[in-house]
């Protein structure tokens, strides 16, 4: 997980996060209606009155198999992201007060980084040192974070 990355994008996480799961429940809508009307017209009555599996139904099996798959994959993405912004979020709050506003001022608010140096009124150099402070901190907490998740599971 790339923190510097997560912070450029986290005022998108919950947008994407809706995105996906909004996607997700209508793809899980159209799989079972589509699922179930091609099931309908692949089976077959037979002479003995026994259900006959048509070469359609294997088709609709090896369709519904490709949506799981996919349908498997978007909720994999949700839980990522959901667990990144958690993390992302409990490692900021260790954060002290500088740390916090020049993330805040430079990536969350998209401040350019003149503009943060002019609203903290610290000198640039100053700036920046609080900023790489603050993403070693936050790269050291997540990582370790994330360890310890993985251990547990």
């Amino acid at each position: 997980m790339n923190v510097e990355r997560m912070l450029w994008d986290y005022n998108e996480i919950p947008k994407v996060i809706a995105r996906l799961n909004s996607g997700l429940n209508q793809i899980i809508k159209d799989k079972e209606k589509i699922y179930e009307k091609m099931k309908a017209g692949s089976l077959k009555n037979t002479k003995e009155d026994k259900k006959e599996i048509s070469p359609t139904l294997t088709a609709v099996e090896k369709f519904a198999d490709k949506y799981i798959a996919y349908i498997e994959y978007v909720a994999q993405r949700i839980n990522e992201l959901v667990l990144a912004k958690e993390l992302l979020d409990n490692a900021i709050q260790n954060l002290n007060i500088e740390e916090n506003r020049i993330l805040e001022l430079f990536y969350f608010q998209k401040n350019s980084w003149h503009k943060v140096v002019e609203l903290t009124k610290k000198p640039d150099q100053q700036c920046q040192r609080i900023l790489q402070s603050a993403l070693r901190k936050l790269d050291a907490q997540v990582k370790h974070k994330k360890e310890n998740l993985y251990k547990m599971a």
